[in-house]
């Protein structure tokens, strides 16, 4: 019996390695089959893999070290406190929010956009080149040095980098670094960035060299270090102790000049090997016994992402597809999730989706600071790609509609996951009926169209719990 376990594990483990390194491996044949140096599209698209499936929480945390570590240069700092945009807590939620978005849009969305578009692809379009349109037009109203753009544009190569290699399962292999350094260098060149190291290595022995110069103390960086750390903390909830703890852990992921220069406490050392061995263990064990994600994680921005919605002047907008504390462009819940809300009073307070936080969704022209949002909305009147989403979408709204986790996932996810999201189908239909008759209970004043369906998707009741939508993100 102990030697078929055994068996069992050692077999389970060699599935693990084998799936784990699977998307690495094609990545770097691929590169190394080409010749010649990969296109910024190529680099982009090899990229996604480390971004969106290998490494997205440690490559997005180390996304937002980047934007903290920017604080720590005090012309850069000056200048962000001069702008406004960090007066109050609502107008830096929404600058975090709407810089979220446009990083994310030309980091998810093909650089290079081709007319002939597959019908795998419908909803690409030229977004990337519109997010980047909108940042060089909103940088011209501010008096930027090149130096400090090529600072910002060195830590959002770097710095996602530095903290997987310290933290997550394997860092970025030589094909990767190189790719994130040509995408990044492509996006520094449409911005109009001068003097661009030719190397990856260049530019980290420049950044060096520009932080030892310029990250000195400064009151403006201690001021913005604040509001980014309250920031961070209103995002976990209001348990006793919890949110220090979320700071403690943030602050270890600092280095000891950032912290100088904001004027932060440095973590006790115990936090320090504390929190390194729990990151530590968490890369063992992800890296041998855990599959990895069949489907990218979800993010700010999700390519196939379609047009939810359309104004009063015919505009179609996007909504954000994940809920934040303060929940910018994201609609007013719907359904099951409405139900749950009113359940247990959810739907009252400052923070609940609305007109407030711009329900309606967001057009990639318009994001920024209040007073810029209509400049240049007028020059994208254009919407090709957004009606060839509307359309391609109600096209296939009622396949869709009746879809089954079956149907959707049993060709890529096998056996075992397919039985595990039936159960949770049917878990979902339990909980249907349940809150059906609560509801009725309760009284709750709840339009009787949404009951009529018993078989609802089942993410309308996870998501309220903070699963998300299972089938975009099986591994969490």
């Amino acid at each position: 019996m102990i030697s078929l376990l055994a068996s069992l594990l050692l077999v389970y483990l060699a599935i693990v390695r084998y799936f784990r390194y699977q998307r690495l491996y094609a990545v770097q044949a691929r590169i190394r089959a080409s010749a010649k140096e990969p296109s910024p599209s190529e680099a982009q698209s090899a990229l996604q893999v480390a971004l969106l499936c290998d490494m997205p929480f440690f490559t997005h945390l180390g996304a937002e070290v980047a934007l903290l570590k920017t604080y720590g240069i005090p012309s850069i700092s000056a200048l962000l406190l001069k702008t406004g945009e960090f007066s109050t807590e609502r107008k830096f939620t929404k600058r975090v929010t709407d810089t979220a978005l446009l990083l994310s849009t030309f980091i998810s969305c093909p650089l290079e956009h081709s007319p002939t578009t597959t019908e795998s692809t419908p909803f690409l379009g030229p977004r990337s080149n519109i997010a980047l349109a909108r940042v060089n037009w909103l940088h011209r109203h501010y008096d930027i040095s090149n130096e400090d753009m090529l600072y910002t544009l060195a830590l959002f190569i770097l710095e996602p980098m530095r903290l997987v290699a310290r933290f997550d399962w394997r860092p970025f292999s030589p094909e990767e670094a190189k790719c994130s350094f040509l995408m990044w260098k492509d996006v520094g060149r449409r911005m109009n960035i001068e003097d661009i190291p030719e190397t990856l290595g260049e530019l980290e022995e420049w950044s060096r060299e520009y932080e030892s110069t310029h990250m000195v103390a400064s009151a403006s960086s201690h001021q913005l270090a604040n509001m980014a750390l309250e920031h961070l903390s209103t995002r976990v909830p209001n348990i006793p102790g919890a949110r220090s703890l979320v700071k403690t852990v943030f602050l270890c992921m600092l280095d000891d000049q950032l912290r100088d220069a904001m004027m932060l406490c440095a973590p006790p050392k115990y936090a320090h090997i504390l929190i390194k061995t729990v990151l530590v263990l968490r890369a063992f064990i992800v890296r041998n016994f855990k599959l990895p994600r069949f489907k990218p994680r979800r993010g700010y921005v999700v390519v196939e992402n379609p047009p939810h919605s359309i104004d009063c002047d015919g505009h179609m907008r996007l909504h954000t597809v994940v809920r934040r504390h303060h929940p910018w462009y994201y609609p007013i819940p719907k359904e099951w999730r409405l139900v749950f809300d009113r359940l247990f009073g959810l739907t009252k307070g400052d923070l609940y989706p609305g007109a407030a936080f711009k329900c309606e969704g967001y057009r990639l022209e318009e994001l920024g600071p209040t007073r810029f949002e209509q400049c240049m909305s007028r020059k994208f009147q254009s919407t090709s790609f957004l009606n060839s989403a509307i359309s391609r979408r109600s096209q296939r709204s009622d396949e869709g509609s009746r879809r089954t986790v079956w149907s959707t996932n049993r060709k890529t996810l096998g056996p075992l996951i397919v039985s595990f999201h039936c159960l949770l189908e049917l878990l979902n239909l339990l909980m249907d009926r349940l809150l059906f008759f609560i509801t009725a209970i309760s009284s709750v004043c709840v339009p009787r169209e949404m009951f009529l369906t018993v078989s609802a998707p089942y993410h309308l009741v996870f998501e309220p719990f903070g699963w998300g939508v299972i089938s975009n993100d099986i591994s969490v």
